[in-house]
């Protein structure tokens, strides 16, 4: 009976919870070891000693919204975007964000056995995206006379940056013990494009005034 109880009393603390998480830990990829240094590429007596992509690249991809969440689980569902019952007037901001890391090139070399020593050369794209917008900015694709009269005076208050870099990286790991391993990385950072908005626009209502 106590199990059924702490089990009801969670239902009414907690509303909704949506979450998906992915990741590629342990699993002896050469993504996973150049993004977890202290982790294993080679595997002993099935492995080669070099390892490469051959300019295949690996790539991962992060994308996460806040806000809205049903218009975003709709969109991706089925494709259509439909912003008629958004609320507006409220000054809520949303926030977008999402993160591209390409592979273009690895190497990696195994130099010892004692040790599990492996040292390694990579060559990243990246890409990074944080923005902040209005729901007047979604609402203005549905019907633009719908907020124009009820809108807060920054119905158009947006932010937002966007970046992207190459990276040139060399890695290195080694064993202490069997349960304790050494890992580092180090990267150079070569920019290729950052951009910058800050949208900002002033809607002031008008009234007309009559004089005999």
């Amino acid at each position: 009976m106590r199990k059924y109880l702490i089990i009801i009393s969670f239902l009414f603390v907690l509303n909704q919870v949506k979450a998906q998480q992915y990741g590629l830990f342990n699993t002896k990829t050469m993504f996973d070891g150049f993004e977890n240094p202290a982790q294993k590429t080679f595997v002993l007596d099935s492995s080669r000693k070099y390892a490469s992509n051959f300019f295949l690249p690996y790539f991962g991809l992060n994308a996460i919204n806040k806000g809205n969440e049903d218009i975003m689980h709709k969109l991706i569902s089925t494709g259509n975007l439909s912003v008629r019952d958004i609320p507006i007037g409220t000054n809520k901001l949303n926030s977008i964000y999402q993160n591209t890391n390409i592979y273009l090139f690895n190497f990696k070399i195994f130099k010892s056995y004692k040790y599990h020593k492996e040292i390694g050369f990579s060559w990243q794209l990246r890409t990074d995206l944080h923005a902040k917008y209005t729901n007047e900015s979604l609402a203005v694709l549905d019907d633009y006379n719908r907020f124009i009269n009820n809108s807060p005076i920054n119905p158009f208050n947006n932010s937002g940056y966007g970046q992207s870099y190459h990276q040139f990286s060399l890695a290195y790991r080694e064993n202490y013990t069997k349960k304790l391993a050494f890992g580092i990385k180090l990267s150079l950072l070569s920019g290729i494009s950052y951009n910058n908005l800050k949208l900002l626009i002033l809607l002031f209502e008008q009234s007309q005034v009559m004089t005999e």
